[in-house]
């Protein structure tokens, strides 16, 4: 069996536009078979569509979009993510999409240009939105930790929220807990107005009432002494967050533990852990 020739992906890292036209028939929907090399900028299981949403080549991204957008990353890798923390890495399941790395690239223009091509080309939405990676996270869940216009943009995007908002509502990595933890304050002013939707207060109000693996809720998290310039969050910020979580939850725990329904008493019960309203909230809501 012939070994892979790497010149179709460096062509793609590098932006060489020209050979990617001339091959691109040849190559398009192939995936790196080299080992991850973060220095060298290698990144195993990545396509050319994966590289050039890495070093947010606009014009690249434009030539090879129809061909490629539906191309998952092969491989679980860690890379630099500005869009996410100034500092720490991010660490990118397999079966992941070009958009998720635009946006913890913070290569606005090129998620810019993927949101609007979606939005244009709902054949191709179909399959894109609601894909999930090999951790069950979606491009909206990456959209809630990072900081970028495009990020929000997602946030609120009919088509994403319609599609991916209820498909992660338990576990660790939900939207309300990446706003808790991470400070991510459109996320949380996203979910405060969600919450007055009728058609999606309830899986906000799901969310809201769950516990970490830790037994940690949104609360604990809101409050918890975390790295602010890490994460890019200011104290203002971070205050507003507390509020908002804060004000949630309660109406979230309230909503469960007056409705008839058995699965949100279970909510409920299983949010409190035990505890009282005093040692969850600080005051004595019931």
């Amino acid at each position: 069996m012939c070994k892979q020739k790497p010149d179709w992906f460096i062509g793609a890292q590098k932006c060489d536009l020209e050979y990617i036209k001339q091959n691109l028939k040849k190559y398009k929907g192939t995936i790196d078979k080299r080992e991850t090399d973060e220095a060298q900028g290698i990144y195993n299981g990545f396509g050319a569509i994966h590289y050039a949403c890495m070093e947010g080549h606009l014009e690249l991204v434009k030539l090879i979009v129809k061909d490629e957008i539906l191309l998952e990353t092969g491989s679980t890798v860690m890379f630099s993510a500005p869009g996410f923390s100034t500092s720490t890495k991010y660490k990118l399941a397999e079966g992941s999409t070009c958009l998720s790395i635009a946006l913890l690239r913070k290569h606005s223009s090129v998620a810019k240009f993927l949101i609007d091509f979606l939005e244009q080309n709902k054949d191709i939405s179909a399959e894109f939105v609601g894909h999930t990676n090999a951790m069950g996270l979606t491009t909206y869940i990456v959209a809630s930790i990072c900081k970028l216009p495009e990020a929000y943009e997602i946030l609120r995007h009919p088509l994403f929220v319609k599609r991916e908002f209820v498909l992660v509502v338990k576990g660790d990595i939900t939207p309300v807990f990446n706003a808790a933890y991470f400070g991510r304050i459109e996320t949380a002013r996203v979910l405060e107005a969600f919450a007055n939707r009728n058609e999606l207060k309830e899986i906000v109000y799901e969310m809201l009432l769950q516990r970490d693996n830790g037994k940690m809720s949104a609360i604990d998290l809101a409050i918890m002494d975390v790295d602010l310039v890490k994460f890019d969050c200011t104290k203002e910020e971070r205050a507003e967050i507390q509020r908002i979580i804060y004000d949630l939850v309660k109406i979230a725990y309230l909503y469960a533990k007056k409705n008839d329904n058995e699965k949100w008493r279970k909510l409920a019960e299983q949010f409190m852990i035990g505890k009282s309203t005093t040692d969850v909230f600080g005051e004595n809501i019931e």
